[in-house]
């Protein structure tokens, strides 16, 4: 069933009229499970957490990543290609064709920011306090050997 729902954002998503409404399901996604405390939409405990490991194990957080990436690698000519920052500004607005962009922006993040300690996601966030002097902190993200083929493409890059 979440199979078939994911199939239907992506149809969203490859629809330019109902990008935006495609790119928020995928960001509500994965603020209901990048949180290993709490449920934003009020799920037990128990179920929330059987979700969240199920969410990364089947791939189904990888592919959101996939998605935003090639959809934000779509739309970089057409930015770079605007002849001033208010037109930028403009596209990128709710009411300028592009508002989805925010949303893809926020997936990524919410992706790297996942806590992939849990033992059975083959990965992990290593702490190293030493190469971030400003803050104290930096944290090196390790989601497995199963994220390799689109961490290190030069279009991720």
């Amino acid at each position: 069933m979440f199979t078939e729902f994911l199939a239907y954002v992506q149809r969203l998503l490859e629809d330019p009229a109902t990008r935006t409404v495609g790119a928020l399901m995928m960001l509500s996604l994965l603020e209901e499970f990048s949180s290993s405390n709490r449920s934003v939409v009020g799920l037990s405990w128990e179920f929330h957490n059987q979700c969240q490991q199920r969410f990364h194990a089947e791939g189904h957080l990888k592919h959101l990543f996939r998605l935003s990436l090639t959809l934000l690698g779509g739309v970089i000519e057409t930015l770079r290609s605007q002849p001033s920052q208010s037109e930028i500004d403009q596209l990128l607005s709710e009411s300028g064709g592009l508002g989805w962009v925010t949303s893809c922006v926020s997936v990524i993040n919410q992706t790297l920011s996942w806590d992939f300690s849990d033992p059975s996601a083959a990965g992990g966030v290593v702490g190293l306090s030493s190469l971030a002097p400003s803050t104290g902190r930096a944290d090196v993200i390790t989601p497995g050997k199963g994220w390799s083929d689109i961490l290190v493409q030069q279009s991720t890059l």
